[in-house]
């Protein structure tokens, strides 16, 4: 009888356990917050698999032994100034753009000669500011130079506007250990942070494709990325930290996606408008035929994602993978009395590391 008095005691940290409070992560940086995000990507790809032939002759024993691998690197810095945000959402801020920066190198061989290039690409963006202003209406961005009257707002199309990565919070409270589902296809844009920055790729500045509106709209873009990116991106809560890292909470982002997409109307329909907006005088007829242009991307990670509950804003996120990109190919051309097909398919494998830090 004696033992039963202590079975209060017992059961003390049980009940402290079951009545711990849940935690509600949410993006509500406060008015005037100024935030610096730096992105550092890299990836590796290597020749996993390649075969070829041009109407019925293999070219892959032609080549003899084929071999290729690329490595890239990427760092851009951007600094979020808050005006007004509302409902987990920025509705004004003004982004200012750091240097970024695309490099690497290739390498290729193929009967027992190799060549290599290397390449680094920086933004033309570089010390410029955009204001972002929510539109309900549109549900969009608009997007605006600040004090440069004389920028090229064409710039502003391709621009990312969400670099605080909120896309992988739960909706309402949580307890560790607590799971929950994350957009595939949000994740595909930590890829290529902030958007097409404006990198200085040669004869960008003096291509004219004015009246060049691209094979794919917005939405029709948007589908065939969901399918590439199809598969499932599990948040896992697994708690606050402790003592001065009392205020960040830790999510683990599990990734494994398979998707696979045929674009052969699309690249053809691509090319025929490319061909249309430079000028070239070239026979409709002779523009080759794809029956089919597939891509298959597979992707397997593991990343873990810091949030700062003080600040109300992401902290850090650090993510490694392994990728497997494959690509087939057939088409018919029928070009000065040739004519037949062609197919080929090139399968990559490499992997992928992302690496992103805030501070305030």
């Amino acid at each position: 009888m004696k033992n039963l008095r202590f079975l209060p005691l017992v059961a003390i940290p049980a009940f402290l356990a079951f009545t711990q409070p849940e935690t509600e992560l949410t993006f509500s940086p406060s008015k005037d917050a100024s935030i610096e995000i730096t992105f550092e990507n890299s990836a590796e790809f290597f020749l996993d698999d390649f075969s070829a032939s041009v109407m019925g002759n293999d070219l892959t024993a032609m080549l003899g032994a084929v071999d290729m691998s690329m490595n890239m690197e990427m760092e851009s810095t951007f600094t979020d100034n808050y005006s007004s945000v509302r409902g987990g959402r920025p509705v004004s801020f003004e982004r200012t753009y750091g240097a970024a920066n695309i490099g690497g190198d290739f390498t290729g061989s193929s009967d027992g000669e190799s060549e290599s290039e290397s390449f680094s690409i920086d933004s033309a963006l570089e010390d410029s500011t955009v204001r972002f202003t929510w539109n309900e209406d549109d549900e969009d961005y608009t997007r605006a130079f600040v004090d440069d009257e004389e920028a090229d707002e064409s710039l502003l199309e391709g621009l990312f506007p969400r670099l605080d990565l909120s896309f992988m919070l739960p909706e309402g409270e949580v307890n560790p250990a607590d799971t929950w589902a994350v957009d595939p296809i949000q994740l595909a844009s930590l890829m290529i942070p902030g958007g097409d920055l404006a990198y200085d790729i040669e004869g960008r500045d003096d291509a004219d494709f004015s009246d060049f509106e691209g094979a794919m709209g917005n939405e029709e873009a948007y589908a065939a990325v969901s399918k590439l990116m199809e598969g499932d991106v599990t948040a896992t809560f697994k708690g606050m930290g402790e003592d001065d890292s009392s205020h960040l909470a830790e999510i683990l982002i599990e990734v494994d996606i398979s998707g696979e997409e045929d674009f052969a109307d699309m690249v053809a329909d691509a090319i025929r408008k490319g061909l249309e907006a430079s000028g070239q005088d070239v026979p409709m007829d002779q523009i080759p035929e794809f029956n089919t242009f597939a891509m298959a991307v597979g992707f397997e990670g593991e990343g873990t994602l810091i949030w700062d509950m003080r600040s109300g804003h992401v902290s850090s996120f650090s993510m490694s993978s392994e990728i497997e990109l494959a690509l087939a190919m057939n088409m018919s051309f029928d070009m000065e009395g040739m004519a037949g097909d062609a197919e080929g398919e090139v399968v990559l494998g490499g992997a992928a590391e992302i690496n992103m830090e805030a501070s305030y």
